[in-house]
C-alpha cells in the first residue's frame, strides 16, 4: 500500500523529533547549570534572590505546551525564552519540527548564559559540517573507502589501525564508567547500539577483522573494555591517547561507500536527565572549572546518518544573550514566549504583565505564574491586544511538576 504525504510527514516528525532527543543528549552531555548557577550567586551575593533559582523545563513537556498551540499551522515564527538559562528550552524550539524562523534567549546571569553560548556554538558546529561536507574543518581528516583499499600512501597496517580507532571512539561513548549508574552495559545491547550508531553497514564492515565476533573486539582491548561476569560491559579506563582516538574517528568510512565523509564531534551516549532546582547546591565540577571560569567538558565522538544530516539542513537563527528581560524588547517580534517566571516577585509579574500587553495580535506567552491581572481578577486594561488564557495545567520540570499558565494574544474587541 502506497504511503500517503500525510503518513509520510509524520514518519519525518517523529524521525526529527527521535533527532533532537540525541542531539539534545549530545549538547548537554556533562553540563551542569544548577552548579554553575548557584556558584555565580554566591560570588555575588546573589543566593537569595528567589528568582535567579536553577530549574528548567524537560523537552517532552515543553513538545506538550508547543501542541496546545496554533503554531503548527504556521512558519517563519520567532520564539523567546526569557530566563534562558543554559538554554535548553532554546535548543528544544530549534531542533523543534515547528520551523521557527529565529530563537532568542536572554539570561542574566553570565556564567549561564556563556555556557548557552557555547551549547550553541556546539549545535552550529553540526549544521555547518551538515551544509558543508566537502569542506571539513582544518584539524580533520577524511579518508575514502577507496583510498583505505587501493592507495599505495597507506599500508595495510595503517588502515587497520585507523578502523581500530575508529571503532573505538564510536563504542567509548556507549559504555559506562565503572563509577556510572548503572555502571556497566549488556554485552548485546552495546552491540545494538553501537549498529545503530555507525549504521548497519558499517557494523558489519568493522567486525570482519574480527570475525564477526564483538565481543573478540572487546577482548582484544582490555586496555579500554573491561567485560563483567561475561555478559556486561564497563570502561576501564579512557587511553592515554583518547585525543588521538577521537581525532581519527574522521577517518571513519562513509556508509553511502566510495564518498568521504567527515564524521560529527557530538557525543552518541545519553546525558543526564535534566538538572535538579539548585537550592542546597553547594559545590560541583561540571560547567565551571577550580578557577570559577565556565568550560564545557570533552565530547566523545558522535556519528549521525546520512538521513539525519539532511534533517538539519534548515535550523533557525539562534541567538542567546546575556541580559536584563525588563530592559529588553523582545515583545516586539516575539511570536511564542515562555518564561519560567515560578519565583518571580509581584513586582517582577507587573512588569513582565505589561511587556506582554505590547505583544502582537496571534503571539503566545507561556509562564509558570499568571500574569498578575488574572492573579488579581483586575480587568486586563484595555489596549490594542489582550492575553487570553486558555490552559492551566501541570507539567513535568526538572525539579517537579509545576503549573503552566499557557495565554493566546489576541485583538482587543474594538468600543
Amino acid at each position: 500500500m502506497a504511503m500517503t504525504s500525510e503518513t509520510c510527514s509524520n514518519s519525518e516528525l517523529v524521525r526529527k523529533a527521535q533527532l533532537a532527543t540525541k542531539i539534545l543528549r549530545h549538547l548537554y552531555r556533562g553540563v551542569d547549570g544548577a552548579t554553575a548557577s548557584f556558584q555565580y550567586r554566591k560570588s555575588n551575593g546573589g543566593v537569595e534572590d528567589a528568582s535567579l533559582t536553577f530549574g528548567e523545563i524537560v523537552p517532552e513537556s515543553f513538545v506538550r505546551i508547543l501542541a496546545l498551540t496554533d503554531l503548527k499551522d504556521k512558519r517563519g515564527l520567532e520564539f523567546v525564552d526569557l530566563g534562558s538559562g543554559i538554554g535548553r528550552a532554546c535548543m528544544c524550539a530549534a531542533l523543534s519540527s515547528y520551523d521557527f524562523r529565529s530563537v532568542h534567549g536572554i539570561e542574566i546571569m553570565q556564567p549561564l548564559s556563556d555556557i548557552a553560548a557555547e551549547v550553541n556554538q556546539k549545535l552550529q558546529e553540526l549544521c555547518v559540517t551538515v551544509t558543508t561536507p566537502s569542506t571539513p574543518p582544518i584539524t580533520s581528516t577524511t579518508v575514502s573507502h577507496t583510498s583505505l583499499k587501493k592507495s599505495p600512501a597507506v599500508t595495510k597496517t595503517t588502515a587497520v589501525s585507523a578502523t581500530e580507532d575508529v571503532l573505538l571512539a564510536a563504542v567509548l561513548p556507549l559504555v559506562p564508567c565503572g563509577t556510572d549508574d548503572p555502571s556497566s552495559i549488556a554485552l548485546d545491547s552495546l552491540a545494538n547500539s553501537l549498529c545503530k550508531t555507525i549504521g548497519h553497514k558499517q557494523y558489519k564492515l568493522h567486525m570482519k577483522r574480527y570475525k564477526s565476533s564483538f565481543k573478540r573486539f572487546l577482548d582484544q582491548n582490555p586496555q579500554v573494555f573491561r567485560i563483567v561476569e561475561d555478559t556486561r560491559v564497563q570502561r576501564a579506563e579512557v587511553p592515554q591517547n583518547r585525543r588521538e582516538v577521537e581525532t581519527a574517528a574522521s577517518l571513519c568510512i562513509s556508509a553511502e561507500g566510495e564518498e568521504s565523509t567527515t564524521v560529527l564531534a557530538a557525543p552518541a551516549d545519553a546525558a543526564s536527565d535534566a538538572s535538579n532546582v539548585d537550592e542546597g547546591v553547594e559545590s560541583g565540577s561540571c560547567g565551571i572549572d577550580n578557577a570559577g571560569i565556565h568550560c564545557l567538558p570533552q565530547s566523545p565522538i558522535f556519528v549521525l546518518s546520512a538521513a539525519e544530516r539532511a534533517l538539519l539542513a534548515n535550523l533557525p537563527t539562534v541567538v542567546l544573550e546575556c541580559g536584563d528581560i525588563f530592559t529588553k524588547d523582545w515583545y516586539r517580534t516575539a511570536d511564542f514566549v515562555y518564561v519560567a517566571s515560578l519565583l518571580f516577585s509581584d513586582q517582577m509579574m507587573a512588569r513582565l504583565s505589561a511587556q506582554v500587553l505590547c505583544m502582537k495580535p496571534g503571539g503566545w506567552f507561556v509562564s509558570l505564574k499568571p500574569l498578575v491581572y488574572e492573579k488579581t481578577g483586575d480587568v486586563v486594561p484595555t489596549g490594542v491586544v489582550t492575553p487570553v488564557l486558555v490552559s492551566e495545567s501541570f507539567f513535568k520540570m526538572s525539579w517537579r511538576m509545576a503549573q503552566v499558565y499557557i495565554y493566546h494574544i489576541v485583538s482587543s474587541p474594538v468600543t
